[in-house]
């Protein structure tokens, strides 16, 4: 019975999170949307925060953000749109660096 149960946990476990994963990948492309806007601006800023909502919680902005969702908890506006821009903005990736050629020994 118990190894029943334990089951039924796992596969309800696993449809909840196919879900806020989905949600995650609609928000992201959302937020793409917003580079639209002119970089350190008010409208970018509503965009994002129209995608998520902010809930200032001096707590938890004291923590390093590790996705956009962690953003929302920054209060000041600056702090907030540099935020969400690092996880939106593309970086160029830096040419790849090329092997030298081996020195050859000199001649005697």
């Amino acid at each position: 019975m118990t190894n029943f149960i334990r089951g039924l946990l796992v596969v309800f476990g696993i449809s909840l999170a196919a879900p806020a994963y989905a949600q995650t990948a609609a928000q992201k492309t959302k937020m793409k949307d917003c580079l639209l806007e002119d970089d350190m601006t008010k409208e970018r800023l509503n965009c994002f925060d129209a995608i998520i909502a902010p809930e200032p919680d001096a707590a938890k902005a004291k923590k390093k953000a590790r996705t956009a969702q962690d953003c929302r908890f920054l209060k000041e506006e600056d702090e907030r749109l540099i935020c969400f821009n690092k996880f939106t903005e593309t970086k160029a990736k830096a040419p790849a660096k090329k092997k030298a050629a081996p020195k050859a020994a000199p001649a005697q």
